[in-house]
């Protein structure tokens, strides 16, 4: 048939709905579960749970296991019981008769010889705790405990007690023949009961026992028996055959039976009776079981390790539920409440109550994927299939339009607005009215991926390149507008605002904004998330603004501000590859490849009363790796101190929400603080300071549990705040907080540092001091050198010119003499005033100079004659050093006057780069030629006057720095055929130096 429609067979089936799947979180020995044959367990004040097994007793923090065994203080490692006490001791029943409890994070074996057995039988223990704390043991070789404190006593009951409890207010002991009331003045008084008129010990022991308010139930070999006191006596007010067991009560009193053969089977019914059964792990080995704080069913098994049953568990439905086909691709809600999902296969479940309904519709080749149902305002559906749109006419499905067909294709979505229909398919987008074959028109040839209705009464239909919009009769292409919306549009829903949710494979979640038929803004959704959501196949706008988009990661739930919450199968769902989403009430329904799946959300989950741990620390110490388990820790401090080598420093966390099945993600606050002052270093007190007296904090968010500080860790105080938060977004309330102290090296510490600098300090003001004082002992003997230099040089003055004078006695001139005479005294009286200073006035030097000069004139008369030249050029004030230019004038009278015509002394002085200098020039012989007679006569003396002028430069130059420099010079080695003598003196200009100084020097 080339354009007609193959023959399809459509009929109806009903399937009553068995037990659905929970979503059970199962343990075993390849997630560290030390044996998969479990005998009990049991949850501790901070919510641990603790397992026995036949391996060991192992702990369970909802995401690691911790195995004891004997190293650790059991007596075997076969656990048969666990129970804790108000005091926080968790007994121990192991195999070895020797009973056993874990306190303060050690085992210790009970030495009471009340507990010596010598029957050679292995008791099982079963505890009790009344109300004053006093402990009730009861064991299966006939021997009962009172623990009163740390005193034992041993109970005088003659029959076999199976379990102590408190029924209607009383004490009772539950014997396998009777039941006995245990008063509080320590008497015993057998209560009225039936229980020997039904059963014996001499045919079977009881299996197990339990207590709801006044009744109590006996499983009895395959019999249970359940009794009711009366007030005086018990009754039996129900007798059922049914698999037997060790038997529980839960916190709302209902009775549960842990079977070896069948599983579990809890009588789910308020009245404490055996009425609605309901079955777990059908064909598991279940030994016992217990409830956890946040109502988790957990039982043990003899093979296949642990199994938890959280309250209001997921559910899923798959093929062994009354589904076809687990490849559920499309849901709906109906009018009156129920459920409706489409498969791959055409088929059309309605899920309402306790029963399935299910329609079979076209499937040709076994594939014919539904596509939408869409419900109309009369409750009735229509679906949309690869092949075929098929309405609800009466009491079945038929397709949608008699030749409509070839007008569909292969339709992808439909939206009834009034009585039109609007139709995408793989190549036509258009309408038809009622339904009707006279009634319709194609509008656009392109192929439709989703249809929607915005708020203002627009449609709008996605494709393969693009949105297209009613307002222009879907013409314009509004990717061409916004970029973002180009490429594949793979689902669209209408948002609560005036907007559209528009999914995109290229740009994921997109929010356009409209207004009468027109897109005014358009968001990326992921430029506003922290950790982008990738590869969306569908969306749903939930009420209250929540939006949930399936991906092949799971569901995501994205709340107004930004937070984003995420499940997947860890959380109950069948598949994490999803198809479609359905949210009714508090009722997620999640449509997957792998069935069907329903998660309940109340109350319950929203609380965050369940506590956060820092359990364990690692580190590597001298290349081995130390592990502390600070779960153990009972310090309210909770302090840890690490020695300053730890390197590779890991921490795990907790949260003990075993609903969440370890999918847990942890703020982690760190903050950086101040080392105790004694171990102080140097980057951490300044760091500290650096951010003003405060410590510093870095948040981060770790998924997995475990948080790696890496190889090196800075010295300081850390602060370590870790909260558990849930898939569902729900935050632990209870935080756990540890300081970890980072040690310095001893080395690295600042009182080391401070000790090192001031040593340093110390020697180096020690070298200053000495130096100091070495200078000033330099300067005071350079002082005393200098002062005995011009004590000496003054006498050679003196000397001089005593001998001078005497020269005017003879031939004398009575004149000459008498004027000489008064220019030697004032000379003398310079000299002698001058001798206690270093430095004079420039002014009072030319005066002392010309004084002298003209002393020898007055000596020599016409033979003589001087000039000084430059001397107006230099500031009057200029210091200069006392007598230093007297010797180098006497010198060159002496020795530098011409012998056969006029002696000519010229004294110069200039300026260059801060210095002085001063040039005394004479016509001599030279001072070669006065070198070469001295030696000649034999008389190599040198010249006293330059002698101690010399020394007296040095005096100057050690003190002062003047770096005086004195050159003599012949000046036939400078000019050939010339004679004479040239003496330069150059020395440092002072004339900068502060007056105050300038004083000191010059007195």
């Amino acid at each position: 048939m080339k354009h007609g429609f193959l023959f399809c067979i459509i009929y109806l089936f009903v399937v009553p709905l068995r037990a659905q799947t929970p979503a059970y979180l199962h343990y075993a020995v390849s997630d560290g579960l030390p044996s998969n044959l479990v005998y009990c367990g049991t949850q501790d004040k901070k919510g641990m749970l603790w397992f026995g097994t036949d391996k060991g007793l192992a702990s369970f923090d909802g995401t690691r296991f911790r195995t004891f065994g004997i190293r650790d203080g059991l007596t075997d490692p076969e656990v048969l019981n666990v129970w804790e006490d108000s005091r926080e001791r968790l007994w121990i029943c192991c195999f070895q008769k020797k009973l056993c409890y874990r306190q303060n994070a050690r085992i210790r074996v009970v030495e009471d010889s009340t507990f010596e057995d010598k029957s050679g039988l292995t008791p099982l223990y079963t505890f009790f705790e009344d109300t004053d704390s006093s402990i009730w043991i009861a064991t299966t070789v006939m021997r009962n405990y009172l623990l009163s404190g740390q005193r034992a006593t041993l109970l005088p009951f003659t029959n076999s007690i199976r379990s102590f409890a408190r029924l209607s207010g009383m004490l009772v002991a539950l014997g396998q023949t009777e039941i006995i009331h245990v008063t509080g003045g320590g008497t015993f008084e057998k209560l009225p009961t039936t229980l020997t008129r039904d059963f014996s010990i001499n045919k079977n022991n009881i299996d197990g026992v339990a207590v709801s308010g006044n009744r109590v139930l006996y499983a009895h070999s395959d019999i249970l028996y359940l009794y009711e006191w009366d007030g005086n006596r018990f009754n039996l007010i129900e007798r059922k055959v049914a698999p037997t067991g060790r038997l529980f009560t839960d916190q709302q009193g209902r009775f549960w039976i842990c079977s070896s053969s069948a599983g579990v089977i809890c009588f789910d019914n308020t009245d404490r009776n055996l009425a609605h059964p309901v079955y777990y792990l059908q064909g598991k080995k279940v030994t016992s079981m217990f409830e956890d704080n946040q109502g988790t069913k957990w039982f043990c098994t003899l093979d296949d390790g642990i199994y938890g049953l959280p309250k209001a568990s997921a559910v899923t439905f798959t093929t062994s539920d009354g589904l076809i086909s687990n490849n559920i691709t499309t849901l709906a809600a109906g009018r009156d409440g129920s459920l409706m999902a489409g498969d791959d296969n055409a088929n059309l479940y309605r899920i309402k109550g306790t029963v399935i309904t299910g329609t079979k519709l076209d499937s040709i080749d076994s594939y014919n994927r539904c596509r939408q149902i869409v419900v109309r305002n009369d409750g009735s559906p229509i679906i949309v299939t690869d092949k075929m749109i098929y309405v609800n006419a009466g009491n079945k499905m038929q397709r949608l339009g008699k030749t409509l067909g070839r007008f569909l294709g292969a339709p992808k979505s439909i939206l009834i607005k009034n009585d039109t229909i609007w139709i995408g398919t793989h190549a036509y987008f258009g309408y038809t009215v009622n339904g009707s074959d006279e009634y319709r028109r194609v509008v656009e040839k392109r192929r439709v991926t989703r249809i929607v209705e915005d708020h203002d009464g627009f449609i709008w239909f996605g494709s393969v390149d693009g949105l297209y919009s009613q307002k222009d009769n879907f013409v314009f292409n509004w990717s061409k507008q916004f970029p973002v919306l180009n490429g594949r549009i793979v689902d669209i829903q209408r948002g609560e605002k005036n907007g559209l949710w528009i999914v995109t494979p290229e740009n994921g979640l997109l929010f356009a904004q409209t207004r009468m038929g027109e897109i005014t803004d358009v968001k990326v959704m992921n430029n506003n998330l922290q950790t982008p959501i990738e590869n969306i196949q569908c969306v749903f706008a939930a009420p209250g603004g929540l939006l949930w988009l399936g991906t092949n990661h799971g569901v995501f739930g994205l709340y107004p501000d930004g937070t984003v919450v995420h499940f997947d199968r860890h959380d109950g769902l069948a598949n994490d590859d999803v198809n479609a989403l359905l949210v009714c009430g508090d009722t997620l329904w999640v449509a997957s490849v792998s069935g069907l799946s329903r998660l309940l959300f109340g109350e319950s989950d929203l609380t965050g009363k369940f506590p956060t741990y820092i359990t364990r620390l690692n580190y590597r110490y001298k290349d081995v790796v130390r592990m502390y388990n600070l779960s153990d820790s009972l310090s309210d401090h909770r302090h840890i101190i690490l020695p300053p080598d730890a390197s590779v420093i890991e921490i795990s966390m907790s949260g003990i929400d075993y609903r969440s099945r370890g999918n847990l993600r942890y703020i982690c606050v760190i903050t950086k603080n101040l080392l105790p002052w004694y171990y102080w270093s140097t980057d951490n007190l300044f760091s500290w300071i650096g951010n003003g007296f405060r410590g510093k904090s870095d948040t981060s968010r770790i998924t997995g549990g475990e948080i790696n500080f890496g190889v090196y860790l800075p010295p300081a105080t850390y602060t370590i705040q870790a909260t558990a938060v849930t898939t569902g977004n729900v935050v632990s309330r209870l935080p756990d907080c540890w300081t970890m102290v980072m040690l310095p090296h001893w080395y690295a510490t600042i009182w080391v540092t401070i000790f090192i600098w001031g040593m340093a300090v110390s020697a180096l003001w020690w070298l200053f001091r000495t130096n100091l004082i070495n200078r000033h002992l330099h300067t005071q003997v350079s002082e005393l050198q200098l002062q005995a230099l011009q004590a000496q040089m003054n006498p050679h003055f003196i000397g001089n010119s005593i001998n001078t004078i005497q020269q005017f006695f003879y031939s004398p001139d009575p004149v000459k003499a008498s004027e000489y005479t008064s220019v030697f005294i004032r000379l003398l009286r310079s000299t002698m005033l001058f001798s206690e200073w270093h430095f004079i006035s420039f002014s009072d030097e030319i005066t002392y100079l010309r004084d002298y000069l003209h002393m020898v004139q007055l000596r020599y008369g016409d033979l003589f004659h001087y000039t000084i030249d430059g001397a107006d050029d230099l500031p009057p004030a200029t210091p200069f050093p006392t007598m230093l230019l007297q010797p180098l004038i006497e010198n060159a009278v002496m020795h530098g006057m011409a012998s056969e015509k006029e002696s000519v002394l010229q004294i110069n002085f200039s300026t260059s780069a801060d210095q002085i200098i001063c040039t005394v020039i004479d016509n001599g012989i030279g001072y070669n030629r006065m070198l070469g007679r001295k030696k000649a006569v034999g008389s190599e003396r040198k010249s006293k006057g330059l002698e101690l002028l010399r020394k007296k430069m040095n005096a100057l130059n050690s003190i002062y720095k003047l770096t005086a420099r004195l050159d003599i010079e012949d000046l036939s080695d400078v000019e050939p055929g010339s004679s004479g003598t040239r003496v330069t003196l150059r020395f440092q200009s002072l004339l900068g130096i502060r007056p105050r100084l300038k004083r000191l020097l010059m007195k």
